[in-house]
Formats: structure tokens, C-alpha cells, sequence
């Protein structure tokens, strides 16, 4: 990192000229005073190209060296006319920062005016501006061999895509082959992994354990290290960058009733297709009869796939064709999405294959006999139908069972329901794990078909070989910093980090700058204040905060409008908000905005410092549930919330002065509508009590007669 450099303040006059401006005479005052600010440049129209064309010729003689914040409409920020021509002058866009101030006129021809609360809008930018240092890029050195847990077609799908980048693998089976059959699939499928496999084995920088067991995955990105145990029982210990889990989870029949899965004459779809491979064995279970009756069904107890309705519709055809069979599928819901479904559904009903569906009511399954009984009501005619069946083939969906729940551990993941191991987040979807660095493809994945499975396997691969480059990947320094004195080891930081990207270094956390995505929740929940975000520190956070309380000033015995803090999350909530002012929104007066990276970094120390300032109220902007950016930042945001509430009313102030509200990214249109009903609802509080004991002040100091030191009259 790189110490602050001379900053510079360009003002947009919004199209007036220069002397009827009084208000925006009071914005360059407080810009010229402010200490670190090296100049401040007036530009007439900062979207007009022939301004822009001028500002650009004396931008690279300013001698401007950090970064330079524009006051100006939402039209010139990112994208805007100002980064074109930051760019036409050779300077680098990034160091333009836009701090809104101007309010957009109704009707073109109209000039900008400096919309409310714009004082407090640039002096918060010129906080949060105080001791920003520019980063730098920097290197880090990084394992480049990826481990893949798994077998088949998925697993070497992405292995080969990772040999063409040049990178080293372990590859962990569970079962003995790399390339088992699997019937589902189909002969190309299988052909194809069988290929692939041979490729593989052997190769150079390839090592292959069959039969292996993860038991560990220690570090964190790009520097993780496997203990696999192999079939012989021996300990392999191997350094790696990236996991690729490419492995199923369990499979059990789409039953409700287990019962049933002990009767000869109920098999899984899977080993029907095995049994179609070889016709003496399927004649020896069907008794030799002719024209057999059978059964599949798909999606009787949870929904099916497109995936099982290929192989069954294939399933039906060669029973039909092979063994002259009377076949019925019963069904939820036919997956046709897929392009070839349709058609394929479409042959085999031509067929005289029957497709049952069931909107409602499943069938009833009990053995008859040698066979079979089906009882179900047909819901077009209303009538009770029982279908005597001499076998009845069910699909096999995923789930979950003790040991991959322990290989879930082991990677540092969580199995949710039916065995995936993707967190229901929104910023997961539909590889990425909630470790960095570790991606998961197919069923784990809910992959629901063959074509995204291998689409996914090849984009993890992808996404592998970014994050691992040639051995050095380059980063931007650490987006938290340790304060190793203040630390004590309690592993808090360790604990609540989202993506596992915090760790342990000569017995000190360490924040690997690969994984870390700058949410601050680490440094939000540290009991010991030994963690900061760098772009945005409590002292810097602090700072804008007291900026927009204390930029304009209150006159004794004015009334007091409500004075309302919104802490908006970065990756939502500030994103809508700068959407809604682009269109011409204006906030509410007296609404301070603060941007910060995540609501999970909002530290309880900073909304109880805005109540002491004399702030009505505080609202804290987040994303809605299941869609944090970084998992889990919401969730703790609700947490402090409580915790504050309880404090407040122990200090005896309204808990409701501290209020949640979700927003997402995309929701431009209830942005500036969300914030008038914040300000109204604090409105409806009243002032805050230290507000109206510091206006009292203010007023009783007109009366208050001042002494020195020797008690004489000042």
C-alpha cells in the first residue's frame, strides 16, 4: 500500500454561472478548507463534452497525485461522460470518485441545483477521503495443483479442462474405477468417460487414488492442504490451490414408504437400465413372461429430473421393442424443457407407452402376488384404478446420509437438504461453494441434468485456473488488517468469516486476500477491536458520520426536522440508491447516507456513537434474506440489532431508533420511497433526547455568562 497522495475536488456548477451561486459558494468554502485537500477546479457542466474536453487538458498539470472527487449529478458517475474523459487524458478512471450533490433538473434546459443535504454529502466524501491509501498489486505464491473429489463423466471433465491449463492434479475416487458406468447416462455418456479416463491415467503431473477418503482440507485458498487416506490405509499428504468436488451424494428410491424397497420386484430405474444390457437377466427376473407388465415411475415422493425422464422414456422404448412389453410411467411432472425431451416423450407415447400423471394423490404400492398392485384415482375420470405390474422401476434422487455429512465437514461445507452442499444464497449459484476456493458441480450441486454438469465441471476448472494463474496470483493487498497486539487468540474472526478466508499465521490470524471479499464481518464481531476493514475503518466510518451531523448546523429555536443515518450496503442497497438518483431521485431532507461494504460490518459501537451525536434515528440497509452478497452479513446485522435494541432500552431511549430494512441491488424503483418511510417512521419518535438537550445548550449559551481562568468576565 501506498500513503496518501495530494487530493483534489472538482465541482460540477450544474450549467449556472458562476455569480449567482451562493450555495455552491458554500460547497467550494468547504472544500478549500478542509486540510487534505490539495486544490479545488470548477467545470461548468461536468456531462457536457466541450467542459469535459477542457477539464481533460488541466487535470495532468494539477499535479493531482491521489484521488480526485467530483461533486456533481449521479450522470457523471460510473457509467458516466467523466471516466471517458479521465481516460482522454491518460489518467486512470478508477481514481474519480463522484460524490452526488447536485439534484437533476425536471426539463433539460434547466440547470442543476445543489440538492438537499449536499454539504453533508461532500463533507462526508472528503472523510471518507482522510488516509486512504491506493493500493498496489501485489503477488502471492500459490499451490497450482487441484485436488477433485469424485468419478465419472463430471469429474473428468473438469480434470481435463485443468491438464489443458497446464495444472497438476490429485484425483480422489470413492469407488475403484475413474470412469464407472453409470446406466442414467447413457452409452455415449459412458463411452466418452471411458476415453477420457484412459487419457487421464498415466499422465504426468496426474495422480489418481482410487478408493481414496478425504479426511482433512486444512488452509484456505490457494494454499490448502488435502490428507487423503488411500486404499491401502496410508496417509497422502498434498498441497493444493483449488477443490473441485465432483462427487454424488447418496441415492436412495423417490419413495415415501422405505418399506417397499425390500419387495424382488421394485428396482431402481438405474438397475433397470443395467438389466436392458443384458436381456437373460431381465428375463430371468420378469419369469420369462411374455408381454410383461411394467411400471416407472418418476417423482412420487419429491420432483424428478430431466435427466431421469431421458432415461426412462429410453427405458420404455427398449421394453417395448426388446420384450414386447405393456409399459406406464407414472409421473408428477414431465421435465420436457430440455430440447430433446419433447420429441423424446412424444416417440414414445407412439410407442403405446401410457404416461400417468399425478397433480395430486400418488399411487398406493403394496405387493399382489408374484407382482405388484398399484391403487391410485384416475383424476380425469374420477375412478379408482389398480394397475397389477410385474416389475416397477423408481428413480433414485439424491440425499444425504452420515459420512457425506462428514465429507461435508471435512471440506469445511455444510450438507443441506438432499445432500447439497451449495448454501441457498443467492451469491452462490450455481458452483461456488461458501469456502473460496472450493467448487461444487453436478448433483451436490443440484444439477439436474447432464448437460449443466458438465458445463458447470468446466467452468469450476475455469474458475480454478484464474484463481491459481501460473503459481502467482496477483491481488491487491489485504482487504482487513491485524492489530496482533490487540489480538487474543479467541478465534472469533476464524468462526464467522463467510467464505473461510480468514486463518492462522505464526499463531496470528491472517486474512488470505484471495478469499477475503471485504464484508468486515471479522472486524464487526471481534470482541478485542483487532481487526479493520482497510477502505473502511471504524475511525473512517466514524468520520462520515459525524461529517453529515455536523456539516450543517442547527439554529437555536429552530424546529428540529428529523435527522435520519442510513447505513447502506454496499453490494444492495447503495446500489439501488445510486440507481434511483440517476433517474432523477432525490432523498429525503435530512437522510444522511453512509455506504458501507456490508451490513455485517456495521459495528454497534458506531450506530450508538450516531444516537450520541444527536441522530434521530439509524436505519441499516441490507440484502434481503438469502441473498447476501457475503452469506451471512444480513444475518449478523439482525443479531446486532437485537442485542442494540436491548441496549437502548436499558439507556432509555425508543429501541425503534434503530430499525433493519432490506433492499436489494435491483430495486430502483421503492429505493427513494423506503427511505421517505424511514425518515417518517423515526419522524413519529420524536427528536432524539441528546438533539434537543444539545439545542438547549445552543440556546442557554446566549444567557451564560464565560469566565477564565481567574474568574474573570470573558
Amino acid at each position: 500500500m501506498t500513503t496518501s497522495g495530494r487530493t483534489g475536488v472538482l465541482l460540477c456548477r450544474g450549467g449556472r454561472p458562476r455569480r449567482d451561486d451562493p450555495e455552491f459558494r458554500r460547497l467550494r468554502w468547504a472544500a478549500e478548507a478542509c486540510p487534505g485537500v490539495a486544490g479545488v477546479l470548477e467545470v461548468t457542466k461536468a456531462c457536457r463534452a466541450d467542459d469535459l474536453r477542457r477539464l481533460g487538458e488541466k487535470l495532468p498539470n494539477l499535479g493531482w497525485s491521489d484521488e480526485v472527487l467530483v461533486g456533481a449529478c449521479p450522470l457523471a458517475g460510473d457509467p458516466g461522460p467523466l471516466r471517458a474523459a479521465w481516460r482522454a487524458a491518460g489518467m486512470d478512471p478508477d481514481r474519480c470518485r463522484v460524490v452526488d450533490l447536485m439534484q437533476r433538473p425536471e426539463h433539460g434546459d434547466q440547470a442543476c441545483q445543489p440538492g438537499a443535504g449536499s454539504l453533508a454529502a461532500l463533507a462526508q466524501g472528503l472523510a471518507a477521503r482522510a488516509g486512504l491509501a491506493t493500493p498496489q498489486a501485489e503477488e502471492m505464491v500459490v499451490s497450482r495443483r487441484v485436488l477433485v473429489l469424485g468419478e465419472g463423466l463430471p469429474a473428468l471433465t473438469a480434470a481435463a479442462a485443468l491438464v489443458e491449463g497446464g495444472h497438476p492434479l490429485l484425483l480422489v475416487t470413492p469407488g475403484p474405477r475413474l470412469a464407472p458406468v453409470q446406466p442414467l447416462l447413457g452409452p455415449d455418456a459412458n463411452a466418452e468417460a471411458a476415453e477420457l479416463a484412459g487419457r487421464l491415467n498415466g499422465l504426468d503431473g496426474v495422480e489418481v487414488i482410487n478408493q481414496g477418503e478425504l479426511l482433512a482440507l486444512t488452509g484456505t485458498a490457494g494454499r490448502f492442504v488435502a490428507r487423503v487416506l488411500d486404499r491401502q490405509g496410508e496417509l497422502v499428504e498434498r498441497e493444493v490451490g483449488a477443490v473441485i468436488v465432483a462427487g454424488a451424494p447418496p441415492q436412495t428410491l423417490n419413495l415415501d414408504k422405505v418399506d417397499n424397497q425390500a419387495n424382488p420386484v421394485l428396482l431402481s430405474l438405474d438397475e433397470l437400465l443395467g438389466l436392458l444390457d443384458s436381456p437373460e437377466h431381465l428375463r430371468k427376473r420378469l419369469a420369462g413372461r411374455e408381454q410383461p407388465r411394467v411400471g416407472i415411475a418418476l417423482g412420487l415422493a419429491r420432483e424428478s429430473s430431466p435427466l431421469n425422464l431421458r432415461a426412462a422414456c429410453q427405458a420404455a422404448q427398449r421394453l417395448v421393442e426388446q420384450f414386447q412389453g405393456v409399459v406406464t410411467l407414472y409421473l408428477d411432472n414431465a421435465k420436457v424443457a430440455a430440447l430433446d425431451l419433447e420429441e423424446l416423450t412424444q416417440n414414445t407415447r407412439a410407442m403405446g407407452v401410457v404416461f400417468m400423471k399425478f397433480s395430486q394423490e400418488g399411487p398406493r404400492i403394496e405387493a399382489a402376488g408374484g407382482g405388484l398392485r398399484l391403487t391410485y384415482q384416475e383424476e380425469i375420470l374420477g375412478l379408482k384404478v389398480e394397475d397389477e405390474l410385474d416389475l416397477l422401476a423408481v428413480e433414485r434422487l439424491s440425499s444425504s446420509d452420515p459420512a457425506w455429512e462428514e465429507m461435508a465437514r471435512r471440506l469445511g461445507l455444510e450438507s443441506g437438504p438432499w445432500g447439497r452442499l451449495i448454501p441457498d444464497r443467492g451469491a452462490c449459484l450455481p458452483t461456488i461453494s461458501g469456502r473460496a476456493g472450493v467448487w461444487v458441480v453436478g448433483a451436490a450441486a443440484s444439477a439436474l441434468d447432464l448437460a449443466p454438469t458438465l458445463s458447470q465441471a468446466r467452468q469450476s476448472a475455469l474458475a480454478a485456473r484464474e484463481l491459481l494463474g501460473q503459481g502467482r496470483a496477483i491481488h491487491f493487498g489485504a482487504k482487513v488488517k491485524v492489530d496482533r497486539k490487540l489480538c487474543t487468540l479467541c478465534l472469533t474472526c476464524v468462526r464467522v468469516c463467510p467464505r473461510g478466508a480468514m486463518t492462522f499465521h505464526g499463531r496470528r490470524p491472517f486474512s488470505n486476500p484471495l478469499a477475503c471479499t471485504g464484508c468486515g464481518t471479522c472486524a464487526a464481531e471481534c470482541p478485542m477491536d483487532a481487526i479493520q476493514v482497510v477502505d473502511g475503518d471504524d475511525r473512517r466510518a466514524a468520520a462520515m458520520v459525524r461529517a453529515g451531523r455536523m456539516a450543517e448546523t442547527e439554529t437555536a429555536g429552530d424546529g428540529l426536522p428529523p435527522l435520519v443515518l442510513a447505513l447502506a450496503c454496499a453490494n444492495s442497497a447503495a446500489l439501488s440508491l445510486d440507481k434511483a438518483r440517476r433517474a432523477g431521485g432525490a432523498p429525503p431532507e435530512g437522510v444522511r447516507l453512509v455506504r458501507v461494504p456490508c451490513a455485517g460490518r456495521v459495528d454497534p459501537q458506531l450506530v450508538l456513537d450516531a444516537l450520541v451525536q444527536g441522530y434521530d434515528g439509524v436505519a441499516i440497509l441490507d440484502c434481503h434474506p438469502g441473498a447476501c452478497h457475503s452469506l451471512d452479513g444480513n444475518t449478523w446485522a439482525g443479531l446486532r440489532l437485537e442485542n442494540l435494541r436491548r441496549l437502548l432500552a436499558e439507556a432509555g431511549l425508543e429501541p425503534e431508533r434503530v430499525s433493519l430494512h432490506h433492499l436489494s441491488p435491483v430495486a430502483a424503483g421503492q429505493a427513494m420511497g423506503l427511505l421517505r418511510e424511514v425518515r417518517a417512521g423515526f419522524a413519529e419518535l420524536g427528536p432524539n433526547p441528546v438533539r434537543v438537550e444539545a439545542q438547549v445548550r445552543a440556546m442557554l449559551e446566549r444567557f451564560t455568562l464565560r469566565m477564565d481562568e481567574s474568574y474573570r468576565l470573558i
